[in-house]
């Protein structure tokens, strides 16, 4: 494998040992949060060129814009203690609307005694029409990230910003909940300058990466042109 140095924008061999699952030298890419790990620690499945977005083969967990955001965009990331809550049956159950007709969005806070714990958002507002459903709120001070539910099975967002508003604007991750057995669990993301979704829980299908791809790039493009 070869990793390219972003700074220099030289390309730099790095040794990985199989049995380990990891590099012997760290990824030049601080956002990591495992500098030595590659591709989740599993390259025959997975696969993480520049160390950002670990995408995966015909799994689909990882999605990256094409667009880059203007004025380098300051990175957006889950922490990971925001990605465990995500994941958990409470940080689920607090937003999945699959049985309601509207989407319900929550903001994940920390109590001040170090836990996170799901909070409403001021002023909601909710609402349908022919390019799906949408919520809205003011976010609470000290607001870690927002989590809502997608009224139907999929995780694809409506066109133009969607979900990817509320790390654009709002400079916090976007939790997307679908699905009513076993719901999967999505996050938008920024980094690198570019939006990203990555799936805490499930896969994206083929369709739904399509889609999301052009609706990233359709939201990255409406803020350049608005800054």
């Amino acid at each position: 494998h070869r990793a390219r140095n972003l700074a220099s924008g030289q390309s730099e061999a790095r040794f990985y040992d199989p049995i380990a699952g990891r590099f012997l030298s760290t990824d030049p890419v601080t956002a990591n949060f495992n500098r030595y790990a590659y591709a989740l620690g599993n390259p025959y499945r997975y696969f993480d060129p520049d160390g950002r977005c670990e995408a995966a083969t015909g799994t689909h967990i990882c999605l990256e814009s094409t667009v880059q955001l203007k004025d380098n965009h300051a990175d957006v990331k889950l922490s990971a203690q925001g990605e465990k809550y995500a994941k958990s049956n409470a940080g689920v159950s607090s937003v999945n609307s699959m049985k309601q007709s509207e989407e319900k969005v929550k903001a994940v806070v920390d109590d001040g005694k170090g836990n996170l714990v799901s909070r409403n958002l001021g002023n909601t507002t909710t609402k349908e029409s022919d390019a799906g459903h949408s919520a809205t709120g003011e976010a609470p001070e000290g607001t870690q990230f927002i989590e809502h539910g997608h009224v139907n099975s999929s995780m694809v967002d409506q066109p133009g910003k969607g979900d990817s508003q509320v790390p654009l604007e709002a400079n916090v991750p976007n939790v997307i909940v679908s699905g009513e057995n076993n719901p999967r669990v999505g996050v938008r993301e920024i980094e690198g300058g570019k939006l990203q979704t990555r799936m805490l829980r499930g896969d994206m299908t083929t369709k739904e990466q399509k889609l999301l791809l052009e609706h990233m790039n359709q939201a990255a493009e409406i803020y350049n042109n608005g800054h």
